[in-house]
Formats: structure tokens, sequence, C-alpha cells
């Protein structure tokens, strides 16, 4: 092989391995795409997503629930109806907190953040993306919260007395470090800056 076939090669090599990156970040993020998409359409498609997964609802999240009107419920024969008891299991379910996530997952260590799912067919079902180490915070309703921290991996390590025989256990996921509610100056602040940075739309 010359060189110039070398060069080619080698780019070749950097463009699968840069696709595949892509691709498992997409994935990761529930990103639909076309198998045939570009590297640069599927990059900015990556972009775009977790731009409108992230910023609106941060603004959005601080606002009351549409249900939490309806959670004033009127008792009957003194007993909580069942819909009473689906729609108070709702709100308690959507109450936010505002948390810093660390990933303890080494396997993640690139990872800018997570997607988390999670619900039932008496709530509904949860999703949010939620940053890595975002030191303002985030807020996350507590499902996903309790997901978070029920979240474990598979950790591996040498065996102190057998450095040649590998051990595995399960493991936290995640840090959480909770951090009290925005005042109403903080979340005004929030959405000044964002709206000025264009994280808003």
């Amino acid at each position: 092989m010359n060189e110039q076939d070398q060069l080619k090669a080698d780019e070749a090599a950097i463009q699968a391995a840069d696709r595949e990156a892509l691709e498992s970040k997409a994935k990761m993020l529930g990103v639909q795409y076309h198998p045939s998409l570009s590297n640069a359409k599927l990059s900015e498609r990556i972009k775009e997503h977790v731009a409108a997964e992230a910023a609106p609802k941060t603004v959005l999240e601080k606002a009351p629930e549409p249900e939490a009107k309806a959670a004033k419920v009127s008792v009957v024969g003194g007993k909580e109806t069942e819909n009473e008891a689906r729609i108070r299991r709702k709100k308690e379910a959507s109450e936010l907190v505002r948390i810093i996530l660390t990933c303890k997952n080494p396997l993640k260590a690139e990872h800018g953040g997570q997607m988390f799912s999670v619900g039932n067919s008496n709530i509904g079902n949860f999703t949010k993306y939620v940053p890595f180490e975002n030191q303002e915070g985030w807020h996350v309703p507590k499902i996903i919260l309790q997901l978070i921290k029920d979240s474990e991996y598979q950790h591996f390590f040498k065996d102190p007395k057998n450095p040649n025989i590998t051990l595995s256990k399960r493991a936290k996921e995640f840090v959480v470090d909770i951090l009290p509610p925005l005042t109403k100056d903080e979340l005004f602040e929030l959405a000044q800056r964002q709206a000025m940075s264009g994280s808003v739309g």
C-alpha cells in the first residue's frame, strides 16, 4: 500500500469512528435518523434534540402543574376516589427537585448527560434528559429522581489478593446532590440568562 492509499485508509477509519460515536449518542438520546444521513446532519440533529429537550423545560418547570388545581379534590363518603388518588399520585411524581448529577460509571465518562424514562399506567410516562455536573442544578420530577437513585452498574476491579483475577459487583451509578429550590429572583435571573443566550425559544 502506497502513502496515498494509507492516508485514504486512515481517513476512512477516522470517519467510521466518528460515525460510531454519533450513532451511539443518537441512540442514547433517542434521536431518530435515516442510516444514510451524513455525519454533519446527524451531529446537527443531536444538538437540536438536546437544546429542545433541555432548555425550554428548565424555565417552564417552575410553572404549576396543569393538574394542580384538580388535585384539590372533593371527598366522597369520607374516602378518596380512584381518580382523585391517580391525580394526587401524578402530582406527587411530577414535583420538581433541583439536583446536580454526577455519573460514576466509567463507560459513560465521555457522555454529557443521560436520558431517563419511567412511568406506569396510573401516572403516565416521564422522560427527562439530565446533564452531568451541571453546577447550576437541573430540575427533575421526583419519579425520575427515584429512578436515578436506584440506578446501578456492574463495577469491575482487580482482586487485591490476586491482580490476575478481575472481580465485579453492583454499585450505585450516580451521585446526587440535592439543591434548595430556586427563589423567585433566581428563577427570573435564570430565565433572563437563557433568553439572552438563545437557549429558550
